[in-house]
């Protein structure tokens, strides 16, 4: 029973470690192209240039860089300031759900 136990036990090491994987290749291509549209938006809405953009950006980094809390406190945090509501695709398929 050992064997199984071990052999059950590396594949949820595999799983996990795939996991983390996927999540770390999911951001890596998902926060460019959410920087790219919000630039497009800027750009098509304002007419900002590439200045006015880069400069959004470059506070953006420094907000997050800074930031004290977690991921979920700069959501609250974005929504105390702006009142913009921040939900993940998977928060509104809760929504869906209910």
């Amino acid at each position: 029973m050992s064997k199984n136990n071990r052999l059950i036990n590396s594949m949820k090491r595999m799983a996990e470690k795939n996991r983390q994987e996927n999540i770390a290749k999911a951001s890596s291509e998902m926060v460019p192209q959410i920087y790219a549209a919000i630039a497009i938006a800027l750009h098509r809405t304002y007419g900002f240039g590439y200045k006015r953009i880069n400069d959004v950006f470059y506070e953006s980094q420094r907000i997050w860089e800074n930031f004290p809390g977690t991921a979920e406190e700069m959501i609250e945090q974005c929504e105390k300031e702006t009142g913009i509501v921040i939900r993940s695709n998977e928060d509104n398929l809760k929504e869906v759900v209910k």
